[in-house]
């Protein structure tokens, strides 16, 4: 996805400090350790001006603050910080369309019921014998 010069900074931010973990399309990201930021960021489908305030709170907290173990504080401070929300809020799951949405929610649930189903493996290694015939 293109960016405007004027955004590349923020973009490149995002992408050193958050891309690791998570996804966000517009940074080029797709982190496999937090939640895809597109998706979970934008809940209508497609972001909004009017989206931008609330976006931008959640971001700027997480960034700063943590989310209670599962982020660790302080990845960003001060106008970094802003930085990377404002993009972040700005950018969240612009140019997706409905198919890329679904695509990458289909994705996600595999990821999900894959990764169960390892946990389950581990816990029991016999797990193959207990399925029926």
């Amino acid at each position: 996805m293109k960016v405007e010069p004027q955004d590349q900074p923020a973009k490149e931010l995002f992408a050193d400090n958050c891309g690791a973990c998570h996804t966000l399309a517009a940074a080029g990201t797709d982190g496999v350790v937090g939640p895809d930021l597109d998706d979970l960021l934008v809940t209508s489908g497609s972001n909004s001006a009017e989206q931008y305030d609330g976006i931008y709170s959640r971001v700027i907290n997480a960034v700063t603050c943590g989310l209670g173990g599962r982020m660790p504080k302080g990845i960003l401070l001060g106008e970094e910080a802003k930085e990377a929300a404002a993009f972040v809020a700005a950018k969240g799951d612009i140019g997706n369309t409905q198919h890329d949405l679904d695509a990458k929610r289909a994705y996600s649930a595999a990821r999900s019921g894959l990764a169960n189903f390892l946990v389950q493996l581990n816990r029991n290694t016999e797990l193959w014998e207990s399925c029926p015939a």
